[in-house]
């Protein structure tokens, strides 16, 4: 709140009043009434003291046109605990009455009683609710950049007041205000407002009066005040805010599905400094901003705004300020405080520009705006939904096949064109030229736009003299007509055409996906029990929703119940049931808070379990071998679930049930890979039929043992229930620091260095154990060089220092394919354990993996080591290569 003192001029002034003495401070703000700046001095002091408070607003206003009057009458029951924290109950009219908007600081809810709706939001997203122009915050936003003068004292309600008339200083609107505050509290008692606008040549007026009653402060309101535990037959609709910042123009189009326009003509000395895209509710909007170098980015900046209209086509002009035209379309004009303000529509795009600018200027930005794709033919509600829709990329170097997976996306360094569409209408959107900027690319590569013929993407470009470059046309089928970041990780690779030119003019094409959008490759899943349920959704439908939902959620709070059993030679040798709270962040951040004082950490980079019950902690990288899932690792909460739908051979829809969380829709889905170590047979699945979150899972499963060469049994009941989404989870519960003393055993491999070797004498030397080679290689291989990776061991105490452990990479190569062996210790009594289909190298315990290209993998257990080989090998010659290893020798730790 600002501290305001009586000035006329910058330095500070203390004067006395019938509202006593103001304390003698710094001008802030510039009241020139004396004692209009006193008493509001006094009332900021008060407020310093104010903690907490109740209080009912009964608010009467009226509105007219002079033909027509509208009147509404409200009483709202208000809570309020700073910093952030409130509550606003609204007690009439009846038909609001039982709505409810409460803020826990984190996140705010929003309940209608009306339409039985609740919704949930970050609060760093949502304006709504308390803030500077309610309650006692209502002084600083009623009166700052106003003129305030000092009217007396009344008597409202049997209180003795002051009475404060403001105006603010604007051209906007007419409007005239008066604050009473009790002269003891300095509480707001009452406020009314006048004011007036013009609308179409239309002159509207409109009053209001709020008065504060049964005002209670500093009486210690409960935290249970700032929760809100909607009906459970409440809807949650879908309403999740989403937000990104962009460096450039190119870049802000490609992360959008909606067709922006840059003005072509802006001030003298701006440029483009960044951009954010926002989508609430459906709708999509685009703010770019250009400077000219002022620090002050609030009043020296140009901003261009471009949003959807939404459902209900409503008006893009201000309901202020002088009627212009732009480019035929109606539109207005506002000026307040040097910043000119024009809002106008064009289809179903709204435009707002604003700036340190007259009305001309404005207009002539407007009107430069360079639209190169009509917006029309960028809808989902004009496609046919058999469509496949597909996203065609011009990159330089080779394609990424699993876009916002371990290969990363087309950076703009690499993107020089892309175009959007579908089987249904073609081409909706492309790039607005070449965009790519590395500036050696651009200068030698001339193209046309994309172009779609019978399922075949082509693009034509010349190249100019220089050396050679290689160039990629790339195809994918997206999930819908829309595109966005969090989804581009859906999108599944279609073609590719990859070659390297010369100087001249040359064509790629590529083929394009097909209308049959839901034939499978072996790769997606079979979903059986295609009848509808309740709701009409059939099994494919909601598990359509389902992947889509996840896009929206950022963060996740839970309550979190497991059951476990273990068995041993067929006994049951171990069991465990747990408890707690469950939290998650995007994409791959998660906690559990156990009852028993244990804690789960993944904080993106590693997985940390400390057990509260003997004072250890063990610490494991995070591996993802499939990737990312719907831009969500597949390690997380969502991402996990999400994997085990993706990689099913079948998914049978069993119906509906009711679990702890809430109703449930219950899905059994049969894996499609064996991990090998840990290979589920059958799990159910129940998702939540109003949010489609995971509320629980029932696992069961074997498990290799690599001491006796036996599969074991494991089933493990997992439930959530008071779920909350999108609170606004802080990055910081994901930071869990060891204590001193505590015993450690880390896989996360520390802090790394390594050293290469030419030869395997120098390596073997280095090492500080013995290195089992491979004896049968496939003709014209031979050893190359050889890497030598150093790290803390697996096992210390915190707080101590601790000495290094080394890993082995040795590779081998023919003069055109390379083998790769990696090895690296095991921890003292630690099993082995891999993924993939088992092959046993030797009597011990190994794993075979195709890993797409041509390449695969094969891991074994080799004495104390865990012994790897990779590279473009058939399986048979991946096993002949790990059966001449010799892993009967010791294998001695380092510190021996």
């Amino acid at each position: 709140m600002a501290t305001t003192t009586a000035a006329t001029s910058g330095t500070s002034t203390a004067v006395e009043t019938d509202a006593g003495t103001a304390t003698e401070t710094e001008t802030e703000t510039t009241v020139e009434d004396p004692q209009a700046a006193n008493v509001l001095q006094n009332a900021t002091e008060a407020y310093a003291d104010i903690e907490d408070f109740n209080a009912t607003l009964v608010t009467s206003s009226t509105s007219s046109n002079g033909t027509v009057t509208e009147t509404e009458n409200t009483t709202q029951k208000i809570s309020y605990r700073l910093p952030n924290q409130y509550r606003v109950e609204t007690l009439a009219p009846e038909s609001q009455a039982g709505n409810v908007v409460v803020s826990n600081g984190s996140s705010t809810t929003t309940y209608d009683a009306g339409n039985n709706t609740v919704q949930t939001f970050n609060t760093s997203d949502y304006s709504g609710g308390m803030n500077e122009s309610s309650a006692f915050g209502s002084l600083t936003g009623l009166t700052a950049d106003s003129n305030v003068s000092y009217e007396g004292t009344a008597t409202i309600a049997g209180e003795d007041v002051y009475v404060l008339a403001v105006r603010p200083d604007t051209e906007l609107q007419d409007i005239n205000e008066t604050i009473y505050l009790d002269q003891d509290s300095y509480f707001p008692v009452r406020v009314t407002t006048e004011s007036s606008y013009e609308v179409d040549n239309e002159t509207i007026t409109t009053e209001s009066m709020t008065t504060f009653r049964d005002v209670q402060i500093n009486i210690g309101l409960s935290d249970d005040l700032f929760e809100f535990e909607a009906p459970e037959d409440a809807e949650r609709p879908d309403s999740a805010f989403g937000a990104s910042t962009y460096d450039s123009f190119e870049a802000t189009q490609e992360n959008t599905n909606i067709t922006l326009c840059e003005p072509s003509e802006i001030p003298e000395g701006y440029s483009f400094e960044n951009s954010t895209v926002t989508t609430f509710d459906g709708n999509t909007s685009a703010t770019l901003l250009y400077t000219n170098g002022s620090d002050d980015l609030i009043n020296d900046s140009l901003v261009v705004r471009v949003s959807t209209l939404g459902s209900t086509n409503e008006s893009a002009t201000t309901s202020y300020g002088e009627n212009v035209t732009v480019n035929d379309q109606n539109g207005t004009y506002a000026e307040n405080d040097g910043q000119g303000v024009l809002a106008f529509s064009t289809g179903d795009r709204q435009y707002t520009i604003a700036g340190p600018f007259s009305q001309d200027e404005l207009v002539s930005i407007a009107e430069s705006l360079d639209c190169s794709v009509d917006t029309s033919t960028n809808t989902s509600s004009e496609a046919n939904p058999d469509s496949a829709y597909y996203q065609v990329d011009f990159v330089t170097g080779d394609s990424i096949e699993n876009l916002r997976g371990d290969e990363g996306y087309y950076t703009s360094d690499r993107l020089i064109r892309f175009a959007h569409g579908n089987t249904d209408n073609g081409v909706t959107r492309v790039s607005d030229g070449e965009f790519i900027i590395n500036e050696t690319a651009a200068d030698r590569i001339e193209s046309e736009d994309i172009s779609v013929e019978n399922g075949t993407a082509t693009i034509t470009f010349s190249v100019t003299e220089g050396e050679s470059i290689e160039l990629t046309l790339a195809s994918y089928q997206k999930t819908g007509d829309g595109w966005s970041a969090q989804t581009e990780a859906q999108q599944r690779f279609i073609d590719a055409d990859t070659q390297t030119f010369e100087s001249g003019t040359h064509t790629l094409s590529v083929d394009l996906p097909g209308t049959d959008i839901d034939s499978t490759d072996g790769s997606e899943p079979v979903v059986v029990n295609e009848a509808e349920n309740d709701d009409g959704l059939s099994a494919a439908e909601i598990l359509d929703r389902t992947n889509q939902s996840y896009q929206n959620v950022s963060d996740i709070t839970a309550d979190y119940a497991t059951d476990s059993h273990w068995s041993y030679d067929g006994d049951q040798y171990y069991s465990n049931n747990a408890s707690g709270t469950f939290t998650f962040k995007a994409p791959n951040q998660t906690r559990y808070d156990f009852t028993n004082g244990s804690i789960f950490v993944n904080s993106g980079n590693t997985s940390t379990l400390y057990n509260a019950s003997n004072n250890s902690a063990t610490v494991y990288p995070n591996y993802s071998p499939h990737g990312i899932v719907n831009g969500i690792d597949n390690q997380s909460y969502l991402g996990s679930y999400l994997d085990l739908i993706n990689q099913s051979n079948t998914v049978v829809y069993e119906g509906t049930t009711t679990v702890e969380g809430g109703e449930a829709y219950v899905f059994s889905l049969t894996p499609q890979y064996d991990y090998g170590a840990y290979y589920t047979e059958s799990t159910t699945l129940y998702l939540n039929t109003e949010t489609y979150l995971p509320l629980g899972s029932d696992y069961a499963g074997t498990y290799g043992n690599a001491s006796n060469g036996t599969d074991d049994t494991y089933t493990v009941n997992t439930r959530y229930s008071n779920l909350q989404v999108n609170t606004g989870v802080s990055d910081d519960e994901f930071n869990l620091t060891i204590p001193d003393g505590t015993s450690v055993t880390d896989y996360s491999f520390g802090s790394v260095s390594y050293e290469d070797y030419d030869s395997l004498e120098e390596t073997q030397q280095d090492t500080g154990y013995t290195i089992p080679q491979p004896t049968e290689l496939p003709d014209g291989y031979s050893f190359v060089n050889a890497t030598v990776w150093t790290y803390p061991p697996t096992s210390y105490t915190a707080g101590d220092q601790v000495e290094n452990l080394t890993d082995v990479d040795l590779y081998y190569s023919d003069g055109s394919e390379t083998i790769e062996v990696y090895m690296y210790q095991l921890p003292e009594n630690d099993v082995f354990y891999g993924f993939g289909t088992k092959t046993p190298i030797n009597g011990q315990a190994g794993y075979f993996e195709s890993l797409g290209g041509g390449y695969n993998y094969l891991n074994f257990a080799c004495g104390d080591l865990d012994y790897s080989i990779y590279g473009q090998l058939s399986r048979s010659e991946l096993v002949t290569i790990g059966e001449s290893v010799n892993c009967t020798a010791d294998v001695p730790t380092s510190s021996e």
